[in-house]
């Protein structure tokens, strides 16, 4: 079967959902399929489209619908009542948002749009397996079903140094908020050498990061966050990355395969950079995941389980 994995609706050439697309390519080309990546919605295929509709992006799959397309949406984002991510807004974290009264209306755009294409959906496959039910009790005439992050040595882009050729204590991929500049800055000052990327970091940049650190951190945005960043501790299990998470409410179905921070973000980091061994430490685990979770069955599951075949 033929798939068309479309990024149009994402700005910034794509760089930021990426590893999203290349998870979806080659789960789907592990069981045979052909899996094409693409900038543009294509009429007459199965289209997988990560989530992001705006009401221009919304119009042109309606007029452009004729008979065999398909569309299987990829939701990233939280379900609260009748928008999108309403628990973003009651942080205090000014640095984590944009104008308050914009941002809850971006957030009921792509909304509105996403029940505007909802009777288009053939599935709608959500990164978060705790937001599955939510989705499923809102949505009953729709298949909603949880994508699956499986190992595929042909995820694996990072070349590491040896250990004693890493000159980055811990380094921070992801936007900066101000709960995690402080602790950041916590790090810092404690003598830690720490790194974080740039906003839109070149996946080439990124892997260059990676490559030179001990550790890497999975921290929240704030506080109050409650939920674990699956796609972070994907990339970096695959990576042979170590990775230290911050304890969230509700974690991931990957967290086993990382390592849980203790009292404070200091005392685990010194523990962790005590106990040396990164390499080996995270070679394992990846050894680990490869031997429980791998893609080609996960996603033979959910691909039968959603009726695309």
């Amino acid at each position: 079967m033929k798939f068309k994995l479309v990024y149009e609706n994402h700005g910034n050439y794509g760089i930021h959902v990426g590893d999203y697309f290349l998870t979806l390519k080659y789960g789907l080309e592990s069981l045979g399929h052909t899996a094409d990546i693409e900038y543009g919605f294509s009429p007459g295929y199965t289209n997988i489209v990560l989530e992001c509709f705006s009401d221009s992006f919304a119009e042109k799959v309606e007029q452009a619908w004729r008979p065999g397309t398909k569309l299987i949406v990829v939701a990233t984002e939280f379900l609260t009542g009748q928008t999108f991510n309403d628990i973003y807004q009651e942080s205090d974290d000014i640095s984590s948002k944009t104008d308050q009264n914009q941002r809850r209306d971006f957030w009921k755009m792509r909304y509105d749009n996403f029940i505007r294409l909802l009777p288009r959906m053939t599935a709608v496959w959500h990164v978060a397996d705790q937001q599955v039910p939510v989705y499923k009790a809102a949505f009953t005439d729709t298949h909603v079903d949880y994508l699956p992050h499986g190992y595929t040595e042909k995820f694996a882009t990072v070349h590491h140094r040896a250990d004693d050729e890493k000159d980055i204590d811990v380094l921070f991929t992801g936007t900066i908020t101000r709960y995690r500049q402080d602790i950041l800055n916590e790090l810092k000052h404690a003598g830690l050498n720490v790194a974080s990327s740039i906003l839109f970091t070149a996946p080439f940049h990124r892997d260059d990061l990676i490559s030179r650190s001990k550790l890497v951190l999975n921290i929240k945005q704030h506080p109050s966050w409650q939920h674990e960043s699956v796609t972070r501790l994907y990339y970096h299990i695959t990576n042979d990355s170590l990775l230290v998470t911050d304890e969230c409410q509700y974690p991931t179905d990957l967290h086993d395969y990382v390592i849980q921070r203790e009292a404070s973000w200091l005392q685990s980091i010194k523990k962790q950079i005590a106990l040396g061994n990164f390499s080996a430490r995270a070679k394992a685990i990846r050894l680990q995941f490869a031997n429980e979770r791998p893609i080609d069955q996960l996603f033979s599951k959910l691909l039968n389980q959603s009726g695309v075949t």
